[in-house]
């Protein structure tokens, strides 16, 4: 069997065929997080002037549908064709019926139910390290698919990601199950191409922070936590000091986001 991975053109795409085949894309809970992670961004795409995204190795998310059912200009690349043949299959205005918990999603982004039919969604079979199928973007969304490549492939595609971009705007990644390591060095990849990363300068104060008290975050999902200390262990923190640490890193996640709303001459990204 062919290695899963983007870098292995046909390998991926027969990975993708099977997955359809098999009606992953229209399982529940896949359905659900996909829409769920990516709703989290509409509404400040929606405050844009132009609403223009793309959704980079998109795969089997149907959440590009929701981004054109509002008006934005939705881009969709994968080098999968299955792919894109599968998400051109629900472009119209039954969209929906395949997702029962939309309504919900929304109501808590304070969203309504999507006006229109997802007529502004351009799906293309292109590798999105090559090139961007447009210029000018507001928001570049890459889920779970740039940390499959090698280092100098990730290079490649953060440094077209980043000439896509507009001032100002904004290139998502999650990065799954990476180590510190790995994700340490995508970060530092996009800084080399100018990228600011204003949420993970926070995260990293944060860690310093609890490391100077004795306290050993973990790290997940970009972000890092770590458990209240027990309040028998004399050596530790106390509970309150704890939390006003906790209450200083939100503060600094705030102050961040005012930074990217604030500065618009600048191309920011956030990894989740």
């Amino acid at each position: 069997m062919r290695h899963k991975s983007p870098e292995d053109p046909q390998g991926w795409e027969d990975h993708i065929a099977v997955l359809i085949a098999q009606g992953h894309h229209l399982e529940k809970g896949a359905l659900s997080y996909h829409i769920e992670r990516a709703a989290a961004f509409l509404p400040w795409l929606l405050a844009q002037q132009e609403r223009r995204v793309w959704f980079a190795g998109n795969g089997l998310s149907l959440a590009p549908l929701l981004f054109a059912s509002f008006g934005c200009e939705t881009w969709v690349t994968d080098i999968a064709p299955s792919a894109i043949k599968m998400l051109s299959t629900f472009q119209n205005p039954r969209w929906t019926e395949h997702i029962p918990s939309l309504k919900e999603c929304l109501k808590q982004h304070h969203l309504p139910f999507p006006p229109h039919p997802p007529l502004l969604l351009y799906p293309r079979c292109q590798d999105f390290c090559q090139q961007a199928p447009q210029e000018d973007l507001d928001l570049i969304l890459n889920f779970r698919a740039l940390q499959c490549l090698s280092p100098p492939q990730q290079s490649q595609a953060i440094a077209v990601f980043f000439d896509a971009l507009r001032e100002g705007g904004r290139f998502i990644a999650e990065i799954h199950n990476a180590s510190p390591q790995q994700y340490a060095e995508i970060e530092a990849r996009l800084r080399d191409v100018g990228f600011r990363l204003p949420f993970s300068d926070a995260a990293r104060w944060y860690q310093d922070a609890l490391q100077q008290h004795g306290l050993s975050p973990a790290f997940f999902s970009g972000l890092f936590f770590s458990a209240a200390p027990e309040p028998s262990d004399p050596s530790s923190p106390s509970p309150q000091h704890f939390a006003a640490l906790r209450e200083q890193y939100q503060q600094k996640r705030a102050e961040a986001l005012q930074q990217m709303d604030a500065q618009g001459h600048a191309k920011y990204a956030r990894l989740l």
